[in-house]
């Protein structure tokens, strides 16, 4: 602490630096190993936060704040999560903007910039990761999924706003993205050009927006809404995950599909009638009560594309359709198309309809 002379002969402690070395900090997720997840927010643990920053302000708000080499961790059962090291923050004189930079066991760079509004504790700033490699933290977000992260590099910039009663508003924005899923010994790899998204959390509830992206390989164009209702006292909360993709080969997602899922019963029984063609757009709606449990049950799954040039197998009688353009529904384990038009050999078609009982 370095006070200033003058304020302090006259009975006043006024700081003009203060400067913190080596400082560590460690936050317990206190969960259970089967349960691994980051628990809510708690209200008043942000008002001390508030209230902490509040009187830092105070008494330093016209000094020059510096620290070096800290250490920040999140970790459970006496492990590191995820954590930051050599953490340096700055803070100039009465400037409201405090930058970070740090290490972490998660991505190459990280950089931080955010000023505190002491008066209404709202919160806006900007950080910058570079060589983030979300595979190292999803084994513990998600550790029961049927997909895995094995693999995955991305650059990602963040523009976020909180306010004092922990809501959050943040933008995303990443660059030449890739990363593999993988389930059991099967995996696949994609290339995504560049990511948009939108985040809100609000009252509970929380939504994430992405804006339409690229994929590189395999080359189709997709966007995502996922929004998760604020918990209600004996009540799950309901995930929805809405997909949208577009001019998307046919082929090529088959054998995603078999490789990535497989073994489940709808998928083979998808991937053997649709065989071939280009879906000019795709809506796939998942329901759940987690992450997990998305799209399990006959409710919670729902599809509807445009399909042009298709090739279809007709199941039990094995007639293959050719040509095939039309609409094509999913819901209740029901395949229905509408507006078909098909060949069958010589044969042409037109105004038709066709019904897949799934049971």
């Amino acid at each position: 602490l370095y006070p200033r002379l003058l304020p302090l002969l006259m009975g006043r402690f006024q700081l003009r630096q203060l400067r913190i070395a080596a400082p560590e900090a460690y936050l317990s997720l206190n969960t259970k190993p089967e349960l691994k997840k980051i628990p809510d927010a708690n209200l008043q643990d942000t008002k001390n936060i508030a209230a902490i920053l509040t009187i830092l302000h105070a008494t330093a708000g016209s000094a020059n704040v510096e620290v070096t080499n800290g250490l920040f961790a999140f970790v459970d059962q006496n492990r590191t999560i995820f954590g930051f090291s050599g953490i340096t923050i700055q803070k100039a004189g009465r400037q409201k903007d405090v930058f970070m930079t740090a290490r972490t066991n998660f991505s190459e760079t990280f950089q931080m910039q955010a000023s505190f509004d002491p008066v209404y504790q709202n919160t806006q700033g900007t950080i910058s990761i570079n060589g983030l490699k979300p595979h190292l933290l999803t084994p513990y977000f998600f550790p029961s999924a049927a997909l895995h992260l094995t693999d995955s590099k991305m650059n990602l910039d963040i523009n976020f706003k909180a306010d004092r009663k922990g809501n959050v508003k943040a933008s995303l924005t990443s660059n030449q993205a890739t990363f593999t899923l993988s389930e059991k010994k099967r995996q696949y790899q994609f290339s995504i050009k560049k990511l948009i998204a939108t985040y809100i959390f609000e009252n509970g509830r929380q939504e994430l927006a992405i804006d339409p992206f690229e994929f590189l390989s395999p080359r189709f164009v997709m966007s995502a809404n996922l929004t998760a209702s604020a918990p209600v006292q004996n009540k799950k909360p309901t995930i929805t995950l809405m997909l949208t993709g577009n001019d998307i080969d046919v082929k090529t997602m088959r054998a995603i599909a078999l490789d990535l899922f497989g073994d489940f019963r709808l998928t083979k029984k998808l991937v053997r009638i649709l065989k071939s063609g280009h879906v000019k757009l795709l809506k796939i709606g998942l329901k759940g009560s987690s992450l997990k449990s998305l799209g399990e049950g006959p409710d919670n799954f729902e599809l509807s594309g445009k399909i042009e040039e298709g090739q279809v197998l007709v199941p039990n009688i094995d007639w293959t359709l050719n040509k095939v353009y039309g609409d094509v529904t999913f819901k209740t384990n029901l395949l229905s198309g509408q507006n078909i038009r098909a060949h069958y050999g010589a044969l042409r078609g037109h105004n038709g309809t066709l019904r897949f009982d799934f049971k």
